[in-house]
Parts: structure tokens; sequence; C-alpha cells
């Protein structure tokens, strides 16, 4: 009887510490997208989208047949599926600002066309649209000095871009939110 109390504590307080340690999700992109879950504050390390190019492929063709056997969605359909995501997205979007957050988020652009007055066309637009991005992100998230770079070159034709960015939450919140999202999403698929 005391080895089966004694288990019990013991996992317990397993779960209290997982539920108060901090989980980190790290996306890496440049060639290819690495993703990779840190859990109970870096002692777990499971990774979400292995670097291989490989399994890019791979996916990229079961994804295709995939598309061709389901049935095709309408516009209006996929339109209401988008809002509801939205609608419950904002239900629940101060506790996500509040515990949810960037902790980097790196960018870096760099490209050239070949000739400078295009180039430099495409580095004024290139800006507008990656703060208007920020923009979103920082009211949807707390995001911390996003460091971002717009490299143009002027002589070459070239195009490459870097991103980095670590994204910190605690998992009782995570499991939180995501509860309630969840019933809020079920409530409105039964009124439908």
């Amino acid at each position: 009887m005391i080895i089966l109390w004694s288990i019990l504590i013991l996992l317990a307080i397993l779960l209290i510490l997982f539920l108060a340690s901090n989980s980190r999700v790290h996306v890496f992109y440049r060639n290819h997208l690495k993703v990779t879950l840190f859990l109970m504050n870096g002692w777990i390390k499971i990774p979400l989208i292995p670097e291989t190019k490989q399994n890019k492929q791979k996916k990229k063709n079961s994804k295709e047949k995939e598309e061709q056997t389901k049935e095709k969605k309408t516009i209006a359909e996929q339109i209401e599926a988008i809002t509801d995501l939205l609608s419950i997205y904002s239900d629940c979007a101060v506790d996500i600002r509040n515990h949810f957050r960037f902790e980097t988020f790196d960018f870096i652009l760099s490209f050239g066309t070949g000739d400078a007055a295009s180039t430099a066309l495409l580095s004024g637009m290139s800006w507008s649209l990656i703060y208007q991005i920020l923009g979103f992100v920082d009211t949807a998230f707390m995001l911390e000095e996003p460091r971002v770079c717009v490299k143009p070159d002027f002589e070459n034709t070239s195009f490459d871009i870097y991103f980095e960015t670590t994204f910190k939450t605690n998992h009782f919140h995570a499991i939180r939110i995501g509860m309630i999202a969840i019933i809020k999403y079920l409530k409105r698929s039964k009124e439908k």
C-alpha cells in the first residue's frame, strides 16, 4: 500500500512539474524548414519537422494523392471554416497574447534582380510587407524586439531567406487555452 501511495505522489509531483514548466517551439528556415519542440524547460527535445529534404518530397507526394481523393470543398465552406477559426481565436486572443510570446524573431531577406531600379522597388515593397506582418504578429502575440533585415543586391541576381524564431509558453496555459478553444469550436459546430 505504501508503494502505491508513493507512486501516486511521485506522479502528482511530475504532473505539477510538467504543468509549471515552460515549452519552446524553435522554427528555423534556410532553404528548408526545421521545427523543434522543447518541453520541460529544454530537457526534452522533439523534432516536429526534421531537417531533411527527402521527407519534404515524400509528404508533398502523399498530400497530392490525398487531395485528389478528397471531396473538394466549395469556396463558401472554406470561408465559413476560416471565419469560425478567426472567431474562436478572437475569443481566446487576450489569453493567447498574455501567455504566448516570441523570445526571438530574426528575419533576413537578401535578393537582387540584376537591375538596380527594380531591386530598389522590391526592397521598399519588402520592407512594407514585412512590417505589416510584424504588426499583425505583435498584436496577436508578445513580440520582443524583432530583428529584421532586407539586403538588396543591386548588381547580381540572387534570392535568399533566413528566418529563425523561438516561441515560448507555459504548459498549463497552453492546455487551458487549447481546451477553451476546443469547447468553443464544439459549441459552434453544434449550433450549425
